[in-house]
């Protein structure tokens, strides 16, 4: 029940409630019922302020079990910047399966357009877990880092092998730095997305719609490429149709910005990584409800 009410003092959506609690309870549930206790939660809390209301549902939530843990960081005016609350279960499972844990934020998940980062394991058979919600201001670096103090203050991080995040998270340095035994990986449904919209950018110049087709095909190739050789074949496909016309802008982009780094994006060089051929971080924004 407190998980429930800290969604509804948050503001979250009413389908997101209903997802939650479909997911967590032994009964059958219809939204109706969902529909009357969002209801039943409002009214009873009426007489207090939403930061009133917050405050009662963490300490509630942190009593209610001895491995229920609360964790609030303020920033330099003194108001809420990170709240992070993991449950006795979360960290049991997470103590099972700490090989791989991927990591994502949500943009204006409540009336008060704070975002959720979500953290979420998965064992070798699909199964996955949600073991933290931190509820920030904003993404910057500090939110980042005290994120990641919460967590590998209750946590045995040391066992984790691979952290899954996209290519939207501007706060990967954080989490090589603070995670230097852990291999970070980029989610491969971003990098195909996210190469393509830059392919197209004006500052690169423009590209007829045939080439740009192949260019497509070329990222593809690029991202799901085996052997190094199969991979410098594929980035050599892209600096000729890159460079046609005289032009270098774009391969230049391509090998300053993402070949450096093709560790954490290549198929070839996350093969024997424990990531249990999930290569994306689609079922945890899937959970986000994005």
């Amino acid at each position: 029940m407190s998980h429930v009410e800290l969604m509804v003092a948050s503001g979250s959506k009413c389908c997101r409630i209903y997802d939650y609690t479909r997911d967590n309870s032994p009964h059958r549930v219809q939204m109706r019922y969902v529909y009357n206790l969002i209801a039943k939660i409002k009214k009873s809390g009426s007489n207090l302020t939403d930061e009133d209301q917050v405050a009662c549902l963490l300490v509630d939530f942190n009593v209610s079990a001895d491995g229920n843990v609360v964790c609030i960081d303020e920033n330099s005016r003194g108001q809420t910047a990170v709240v992070s609350i993991s449950s006795q279960h979360m960290r049991k499972m997470y103590q099972h399966f700490p090989e791989l844990l991927l990591v994502d934020c949500t943009h204006k998940s409540n009336k008060y357009n704070y975002q959720l980062c979500a953290l979420m394991i998965m064992n070798q058979f699909g199964n996955d877990q949600t073991i933290q919600h931190s509820v920030i201001e904003r993404n910057a670096d500090w939110h980042m880092v005290k994120i990641v103090k919460h967590f590998q203050s209750v946590n045995d991080w040391e066992q984790m092998t691979v952290i899954m995040v996209d290519k939207d998270l501007n706060e990967i340095e954080v989490l090589k730095r603070m995670s230097p035994g852990a291999r970070i990986l980029l989610c491969h449904f971003h990098v195909i997305k996210w190469l393509p919209s830059a392919v197209r950018n004006d500052k690169y110049g423009t590209y007829a719609t045939e080439v740009l087709k192949q260019i497509d095909f070329c990222v593809a190739n690029l991202v799901y490429s085996k052997s190094e050789v199969e991979l410098l074949q594929h980035a050599n496909e892209f600096k000729v149709l890159a460079c046609r016309g005289g032009r270098d802008e774009l391969w230049t982009y391509l090998e300053e910005n993402w070949m450096d780094s093709k560790q954490m994006w290549v198929t070839f060089f996350r093969m024997n990584l424990p990531h249990f051929r999930n290569n994306t971080n689609n079922r945890l924004e899937n959970f986000s409800g994005n």
